[in-house]
């Protein structure tokens, strides 16, 4: 059951990164003002897709893991790990 979890957050990840970075933020789009919030540190992240939805999905399957760290195994940390690549990877198919 934990593998279709994990697919189901590295596709959101990857659709919610793609539809933010490219849709909603760029310059003269509906978000645009908020890039100008965004921290020095974290600008490169913020405004790169695949960056951008790599850290996304291994922050939500971080705490998918830690919410849930009794039905997860040792198996699921090899998943985290991949999370961002997998991601990556469904990211590019998007933008093709």
């Amino acid at each position: 059951m934990t593998n279709e979890i994990f697919i189901q957050i590295a596709l959101c990840s990857a659709v919610v990164g793609w539809c933010w970075v490219d849709i909603l933020t760029p310059d003269r789009a509906i978000f645009d003002k908020v890039k100008a919030y965004y921290p020095l540190r974290l600008e490169k992240a913020l405004n790169c897709t695949m960056c951008f939805s790599g850290w996304l999905s291994i922050f939500i399957s971080c705490i998918y893991y830690i919410c849930n760290y009794k039905l997860c195994s040792i198996s699921d940390i090899l998943y985290i790990v991949l999370m961002p690549m997998f991601t990556m990877k469904l990211v590019q198919l998007l933008e093709n």
